[in-house]
């Protein structure tokens, strides 16, 4: 009698069977597919390895008594190939001696299920083995995201910085005649200010000096009210939080930065407070603004960009990233992070 042992619903995950034996892959598909599991079999080694590259299963069920390939000599091709290095593999075999299980283990099988399985025990392996690789795909994607947004921030700080600086510098080749000493100065100097800002948005001065992120906080705040018109204030701060630089307060900084950069492009905010403070285990950044309170424009494509790559910034430094909405109509971004990633 087939069992549903998992809570799944319309599950995306996929797993492939790899057994010559037909009666086992129909037993062991019905079972899975009743659990909510997509299904894909391979009868041979060969054909285990051509749909591994081809789907990137979630997880391989590999039996090791099979024609063409047997499952020592497939697992250890799969493993060399790095399409198809990192999905996880449980041998299911009737090898049921301790040795056989012991070589599996060593080959670097997540789990060794002898045949014939029950299915109650079967599922809940299955389940923390899928969940776990869904986690290292989902980090693999967060880095990458963040590594093309780095990138991209670099780029656009790159060009604004140069477009900038050349239009400056050409006006004042251009008016040299016109402009007396004092003019040329002060255009000078405006054009240095403004090289500062742009290149504090991928480093602050601070962080270059070895602190942290309260330190790193209190200057971008005076770097905004200098330059966007906004009255940024900060409205209370832990001192106890350690200020020496570390790569989450980096990331952390540069969220805060953006988010503010958001309340004013998105909200027209013309308010707006930090809060830095410890919660037990947790570190708590907070940024409150008027405007236009952002679930009323959460539809736009701009907005739900920005939010979305925010979070996914957070979430690879362990963080949590939050919207919220006061009672006062304002809005709330709360970035949750580990204490210990300061120190």
């Amino acid at each position: 009698m087939l069992k549903q042992t998992t809570g799944y619903k319309n599950s995306e995950d996929v797993i492939l069977i790899a057994d010559d034996d037909k009666e086992v892959r129909s037993t062991l598909s019905d079972i899975l597919e009743y659990n909510k599991f997509n299904v894909m079999q391979a009868e041979n080694g060969e054909d285990a390895i051509r749909i591994a590259k081809e789907a990137k299963p979630h997880l391989i069920l590999l039996d090791i008594l099979m024609p063409v390939l047997d499952g020592y000599e497939t697992f250890r091709l799969l493993k060399e190939d790095k399409k198809t290095k990192d999905i996880p593999v449980l041998f299911v075999s009737a090898l049921s001696g301790e040795k056989d299980q012991i070589n599996g283990l060593k080959l670097g099988s997540l789990d060794y299920i002898v045949k014939p399985f029950n299915q109650e025990t079967l599922i809940p392996k299955i389940l923390t083995h899928v969940e776990h690789r869904k986690r290292q795909i989902e980090e693999t994607c967060l880095e990458k995201a963040l590594l093309r947004t780095n990138e991209l921030e670099r780029k656009g700080i790159e060009y604004e910085m140069h477009e900038y600086l050349c239009q400056n510098l050409v006006a004042i080749d251009m008016m040299m005649e016109k402009l007396d000493k004092s003019q040329i100065r002060e255009i000078f100097n405006h054009t240095l200010d403004k090289a500062v800002v742009l290149a504090n948005k991928a480093y602050p001065v601070s962080m270059r000096m070895g602190y942290g992120i309260v330190s790193a906080l209190e200057e971008l705040l005076s770097l905004k009210n200098e330059n966007l018109g906004a009255n940024c204030r900060l409205e209370y701060i832990d001192r106890s939080i350690p200020d020496h630089f570390t790569e989450t307060a980096l990331q952390i900084y540069r969220i805060a930065g953006r988010s503010i950069k958001n309340a004013i492009k998105f909200s027209k905010a013309t308010d707006i407070s930090i809060s830095l403070a410890r919660e037990e285990d947790m570190i708590i950044l907070k940024i409150e603004y008027d405007g236009i309170n952002l679930f009323e424009i959460s539809d736009d494509m701009d907005v739900k960009s920005e939010v979305k790559t925010l979070s996914h910034l957070a979430k690879i430094f362990e963080a949590s990233y939050e919207i919220e909405s006061s009672a006062s109509g304002k809005t709330a971004v709360k970035v949750s992070f580990p204490y210990m990633a300061l120190l």
